[in-house]
């Protein structure tokens, strides 16, 4: 019996940015019907204005900068943040970004389990295809994470910074994104 399933997705290198300006650009609330997010306009534009420099950063080792030559697997957390932040931007084909777009139409953002979905179901669609890998048969993928973080002086300080940071992860036969916000300190 198999206790945990075969490796599908490695992660090869990672680099981080944090993005300047970028305070309360994504804001969080543990509530009674849960944890709670909203994001103000400017989020697109500020990840926008850094995705290129980080990727290519990321990409660097590779030599790779056409960023149509690597799979996606992106986390949807709305619509202007696929089309204008990532696909635009980045001059992306639209069918790169199909599977989120299809997860988020059916099931919406599901905060950070979102790219899971995302994950399977680009590894299914790549075996009925009969890919040769299951990143949509290419062996290198890009990886967006943003999240927000709290930033404070002092654990006792009650007031919090929050940023919005880009990781950038290589991944051989997989890449995942994911949007994340740790709980501040009490």
């Amino acid at each position: 019996m198999l206790l945990f399933p075969p490796t599908i997705y490695e992660i090869m290198s990672a680099t981080q940015v944090t993005v300047p300006e970028s305070e309360k650009a994504v804001g969080g609330h543990l509530r009674e019907v849960g944890l709670t997010f909203h994001f103000f306009n400017q989020l697109p534009m500020i990840i926008a204005d850094n995705i290129g420099n980080s990727l290519a950063d990321a990409f660097k080792p590779l030599g790779i900068t056409d960023w149509n030559e690597v799979f996606w697997v992106a986390h949807p957390g709305n619509w202007a943040i696929m089309d204008d932040a990532i696909e635009s931007k980045l001059g992306l084909l639209p069918e790169k970004l199909s599977t989120a777009r299809h997860v988020f139409a059916e099931y919406g953002n599901m905060q950070s389990a979102t790219v899971y979905i995302v994950m399977d179901e680009v590894r299914k669609r790549s075996v009925v295809e009969g890919r040769a890998t299951t990143g949509d048969g290419l062996q290198w993928g890009g990886a967006l994470w943003v999240w927000t973080g709290a930033q404070h002086r002092d654990c006792r300080a009650p007031q919090l910074t929050t940023l919005v940071a880009v990781v950038i992860l290589l991944v051989r036969y997989g890449c995942a994104a994911m949007l994340v916000l740790p709980l501040p300190c009490e």
